[in-house]
Protein backbone atom coordinates (compact mmCIF):
# COMPACT_ATOMS: atom_id res chain seq x y z
CA UNK A 1 0.00 0.00 0.00
CA UNK A 2 2.93 2.56 0.67
CA UNK A 3 3.87 2.19 -2.48
CA UNK A 4 1.03 3.10 -4.23
CA UNK A 5 0.65 6.03 -2.28
CA UNK A 6 4.21 7.27 -3.51
CA UNK A 7 3.22 5.86 -6.77
CA UNK A 8 0.01 8.12 -6.68
CA UNK A 9 1.29 11.11 -5.17
CA UNK A 10 4.35 11.47 -7.73
CA UNK A 11 1.90 11.00 -10.56
CA UNK A 12 0.11 14.36 -9.10
CA UNK A 13 3.08 15.65 -8.67
CA UNK A 14 4.11 15.21 -12.30
CA UNK A 15 0.62 16.20 -13.45
CA UNK A 16 0.71 19.12 -11.13
CA UNK A 17 4.19 20.20 -12.79
CA UNK A 18 2.90 19.47 -16.54
CA UNK A 19 -0.28 21.70 -15.05
CA UNK A 20 2.40 24.56 -14.27
CA UNK A 21 4.62 24.47 -17.35
CA UNK A 22 1.61 24.54 -19.54
CA UNK A 23 0.11 27.12 -18.05
CA UNK A 24 3.26 29.59 -18.11
CA UNK A 25 4.32 28.64 -21.81
CA UNK A 26 0.27 29.86 -22.21
CA UNK A 27 1.28 32.83 -20.46
CA UNK A 28 4.73 33.54 -22.48
CA UNK A 29 2.69 33.02 -25.72
CA UNK A 30 0.18 35.34 -24.90
CA UNK A 31 2.63 37.72 -23.93
CA UNK A 32 4.63 37.39 -26.71
CA UNK A 33 1.44 38.09 -28.61
CA UNK A 34 0.76 41.31 -27.25
CA UNK A 35 4.14 42.11 -27.56
CA UNK A 36 4.49 41.47 -31.45
CA UNK A 37 0.98 42.98 -31.66
CA UNK A 38 1.87 46.16 -30.04
CA UNK A 39 5.41 46.76 -31.98
CA UNK A 40 3.19 46.43 -35.28
CA UNK A 41 0.60 48.70 -34.30
CA UNK A 42 3.43 51.13 -33.13
CA UNK A 43 5.38 50.57 -36.71
CA UNK A 44 2.06 51.49 -38.30
CA UNK A 45 1.67 54.38 -36.54
CA UNK A 46 5.66 55.54 -37.63
CA UNK A 47 4.31 54.46 -41.25
CA UNK A 48 0.75 56.72 -41.20
CA UNK A 49 2.72 60.02 -39.88
CA UNK A 50 5.34 59.77 -41.95
CA UNK A 51 3.19 59.09 -45.02
CA UNK A 52 0.95 62.20 -44.00
CA UNK A 53 4.30 64.34 -44.70
CA UNK A 54 3.91 63.73 -48.03
CA UNK A 55 -0.04 63.14 -48.27
CA UNK A 56 -0.85 66.83 -47.36
CA UNK A 57 1.07 67.66 -50.25
CA UNK A 58 -1.39 65.78 -52.15
CA UNK A 59 -4.00 68.55 -53.91
CA UNK A 60 -4.93 70.08 -57.06
CA UNK A 61 -3.68 73.64 -56.40
CA UNK A 62 -0.38 74.19 -55.16
CA UNK A 63 2.67 76.74 -55.38
CA UNK A 64 6.34 75.91 -56.38
CA UNK A 65 7.43 76.57 -52.86
CA UNK A 66 5.07 74.09 -51.60
CA UNK A 67 6.78 71.83 -54.41
CA UNK A 68 10.62 73.20 -53.22
CA UNK A 69 9.51 72.39 -49.61
CA UNK A 70 8.57 68.19 -50.57
CA UNK A 71 11.80 68.27 -52.47
CA UNK A 72 13.31 69.29 -49.44
CA UNK A 73 11.92 66.77 -47.48
CA UNK A 74 12.52 63.94 -49.84
CA UNK A 75 16.66 65.27 -50.37
CA UNK A 76 16.60 64.83 -45.90
CA UNK A 77 14.89 61.56 -45.94
CA UNK A 78 16.94 60.06 -48.87
CA UNK A 79 20.35 61.38 -46.83
CA UNK A 80 19.42 60.06 -43.56
CA UNK A 81 18.21 56.58 -45.29
CA UNK A 82 21.28 56.37 -47.40
CA UNK A 83 22.08 52.56 -46.94
CA UNK A 84 17.99 51.62 -47.00
CA UNK A 85 16.60 51.64 -51.12
CA UNK A 86 13.66 50.69 -49.63
CA UNK A 87 13.18 53.93 -47.95
CA UNK A 88 14.13 56.28 -50.90
CA UNK A 89 11.75 58.57 -52.33
CA UNK A 90 12.02 59.64 -56.04
CA UNK A 91 10.20 63.00 -57.13
CA UNK A 92 9.32 64.33 -60.46
CA UNK A 93 8.22 67.86 -61.84
CA UNK A 94 6.82 67.86 -64.67
CA UNK A 95 6.91 71.15 -66.43
CA UNK A 96 4.70 72.40 -69.11
CA UNK A 97 6.79 74.98 -70.31
CA UNK A 98 10.76 76.19 -69.64
CA UNK A 99 11.83 77.44 -66.49
CA UNK A 100 13.68 80.74 -67.31
CA UNK A 101 15.96 83.28 -65.34
CA UNK A 102 14.96 87.09 -65.27
CA UNK A 103 17.73 87.22 -68.37
CA UNK A 104 15.53 84.91 -70.19
CA UNK A 105 18.24 81.94 -69.98
CA UNK A 106 16.46 78.50 -69.85
CA UNK A 107 17.38 77.21 -66.57
CA UNK A 108 14.54 73.66 -66.42
CA UNK A 109 13.64 73.51 -70.00
CA UNK A 110 9.80 71.51 -69.88
CA UNK A 111 9.30 68.10 -69.53
CA UNK A 112 9.68 65.57 -66.61
CA UNK A 113 12.66 66.62 -63.91
CA UNK A 114 14.02 64.14 -60.95
CA UNK A 115 16.70 64.33 -58.60
CA UNK A 116 18.59 61.73 -61.25
CA UNK A 117 18.46 64.47 -64.28
CA UNK A 118 17.70 67.69 -62.62
CA UNK A 119 18.65 67.66 -59.04
CA UNK A 120 21.95 70.13 -59.77
CA UNK A 121 19.28 72.63 -61.33
CA UNK A 122 16.85 72.41 -58.61
CA UNK A 123 19.61 72.99 -56.07
CA UNK A 124 20.61 75.69 -57.89
CA UNK A 125 16.68 77.50 -57.54
CA UNK A 126 17.02 76.38 -53.95
CA UNK A 127 20.05 78.18 -53.63
CA UNK A 128 19.47 81.69 -55.31
CA UNK A 129 16.85 83.79 -54.43
CA UNK A 130 15.27 85.44 -57.33
CA UNK A 131 15.23 81.91 -59.46
CA UNK A 132 13.61 80.71 -56.19
CA UNK A 133 11.34 83.62 -56.17
CA UNK A 134 10.27 83.02 -59.59
CA UNK A 135 10.05 79.12 -59.07
CA UNK A 136 7.47 79.94 -55.94
CA UNK A 137 5.50 82.13 -58.03
CA UNK A 138 4.44 78.71 -60.10
CA UNK A 139 1.17 76.43 -59.60
CA UNK A 140 1.22 72.82 -59.85
CA UNK A 141 -0.74 69.88 -58.59
CA UNK A 142 0.21 66.17 -57.38
CA UNK A 143 0.07 63.94 -60.31
CA UNK A 144 0.90 60.66 -58.74
CA UNK A 145 1.43 59.68 -55.10
CA UNK A 146 3.06 56.19 -54.80
CA UNK A 147 3.92 53.71 -51.92
CA UNK A 148 6.12 50.98 -51.62
CA UNK A 149 4.47 47.40 -51.15
CA UNK A 150 6.65 46.26 -48.91
CA UNK A 151 6.82 48.93 -46.54
CA UNK A 152 3.71 50.57 -46.89
CA UNK A 153 5.72 54.04 -47.21
CA UNK A 154 5.53 56.54 -49.47
CA UNK A 155 7.96 55.95 -52.29
CA UNK A 156 7.42 58.45 -55.35
CA UNK A 157 5.68 61.76 -55.80
CA UNK A 158 4.84 63.99 -58.64
CA UNK A 159 4.22 67.15 -59.44
CA UNK A 160 2.74 68.50 -62.75
CA UNK A 161 2.79 72.41 -63.47
CA UNK A 162 -0.24 74.87 -64.85
CA UNK A 163 0.07 76.89 -66.86
CA UNK A 164 -2.45 79.27 -65.74
CA UNK A 165 -4.12 80.06 -62.42
CA UNK A 166 -6.99 79.66 -64.38
CA UNK A 167 -6.95 76.20 -65.34
CA UNK A 168 -5.40 75.39 -61.21
CA UNK A 169 -8.77 76.19 -60.20
CA UNK A 170 -11.02 74.85 -62.63
CA UNK A 171 -9.93 71.74 -62.70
Amino acid sequence: MDNAAKALMIAGGILLAIIIITTGVYVWRQNANFINRQEYEDEQERITAFNKQYESYQKQALRGIDVLTVINKIRDNNIKNEDADELKITWNVILREDFTNEDSQIILKKGTHGETSSGSKITQILNNKKLSSSFKGLYFRCSSLEYNESTGRVNKIAFEQYISTDETFNR
